[in-house]
């Protein structure tokens, strides 16, 4: 599950659009990761199509430091190959020697039952999830396959760090 994202300080989604009602600071403070979905309203568009488009701007802008934020010390090493362009799985490495990896999975589309290859810098055991508002994240394995609900929310999948090997 996910959720539609509106400021604290906006009334409606026309409202978080308009040149009048723009407030970057609350969206940097209130955006989470789990925050997919937006309105994009058509008469915030026409009635300042260039504004507009500059504030679409600012709000990917945040998105994107919220996303790096919640990844801290880590960095983006691959995208795994899945079967659909809507389903993501990215192998994330600490970025420095100390840290633990991280698999984060999701999907734009529908939810749906998932098998993701597991990467080989990691054992199957020791494996840990969260859904992006911490709770435990169900799965199980198959082989080397994680089995899951994937969902708009991410699910984060950690080892701990003496189980996984140095090889990046």
């Amino acid at each position: 599950m996910g959720c539609n994202f509106i400021p604290s300080t906006a009334i409606n989604q026309l409202e978080m659009w308009q040149k009048e009602t723009w407030d970057s600071k609350t969206i940097d403070r209130e955006l989470g990761f789990n925050d997919m979905r937006v309105f994009l309203h058509d008469l915030a568009y026409q009635q300042d199509t260039e504004g507009f488009l500059k504030r679409m701007d600012a709000y990917l802008d945040l998105a994107v430091q919220t996303m790096t934020r919640q990844l801290a010390g880590r960095r983006i090493a691959r995208r795994i190959p899945l079967s659909s362009e809507d389903d993501y799985a990215l192998w994330c490495v600490p970025a420095a020697e100390k840290g633990t990896p991280c698999l984060v999975v999701w999907t734009t589309g529908e939810a749906h039952r998932l098998r993701v290859p597991l990467p080989e810098e990691v054992p199957a055991a020791g494996l840990s999830a969260m859904n992006g508002y911490g709770q435990p994240q169900a799965f199980s394995l198959e082989g080397r396959k994680l089995r899951l609900k994937a969902e708009p929310l991410p699910a984060y999948f950690r080892w701990p760090a003496e189980r996984h090997s140095k090889k990046r």
